[in-house]
């Protein structure tokens, strides 16, 4: 079979069998028998910044999230949920979510998909190449962040927003939307 790469160069794989897969479907069962609020774009559980879901008590993390990420990606989420997690054992507290987070295509989703207290950089993943896109961020027709990405976005694969804009969303507010501008 030949292959061809983003560059243009060609390769010829010695195989009887190639199967291509992308879009995987997250580890979702329990939660989703478990009634939790699942995000139509991630098809995972609904959650903020600390990994906390629409149940108290129940965090999630990693490919139950958005399928088909690396092992870096769960690492890293299972090492940020640690505190949130140690903060509501030894508090109980549970504080709500803010206003969900919604993107347009070629956009696919988002995760977190809530806004809410904490966090890292956020995960998106598009459904075509897009070359430094501009990512346009906006609450209730004002705009929270513009920042065009640094690179070349390949579809199928997650690419970071900055998270530094979150302060200015207003937790009482409308949706917050993420688009290509």
């Amino acid at each position: 079979m030949r292959v061809r790469h983003e560059d243009g160069r060609t390769t010829t794989l010695a195989c009887d069998t190639v199967v291509f897969t992308a879009d995987w479907i997250p580890d979702h069962e329990l939660a989703r028998r478990g009634g939790l609020p699942m995000d139509p774009g991630t098809l995972g559980p609904a959650h903020d910044p600390a990994y906390r879901t629409g149940e108290p008590g129940v965090f999630a993390v990693g490919n139950l999230l958005h399928g088909g990420e690396g092992a870096v990606t769960a690492a890293r989420e299972g090492r940020a949920v640690t505190a949130p997690v140690l903060r509501h054992l030894a508090t109980g507290a549970w504080p709500a979510s803010g206003p969900p987070l919604t993107v347009e295509a070629p956009l696919k989703w988002i995760a977190p998909n809530l806004t809410g207290p904490g966090g890292g950089p956020l995960l998106l993943r598009t459904g075509r190449r897009m070359t430094a896109p501009l990512l346009v961020v906006s609450q209730d027709g004002a705009v929270l962040h513009r920042r065009r990405a640094a690179r070349a976005v390949p579809p199928g694969r997650t690419f970071p927003l900055a998270a530094d804009w979150r302060d200015r969303a207003d937790p009482q507010g409308g949706p917050v939307h993420i688009r290509i501008g």
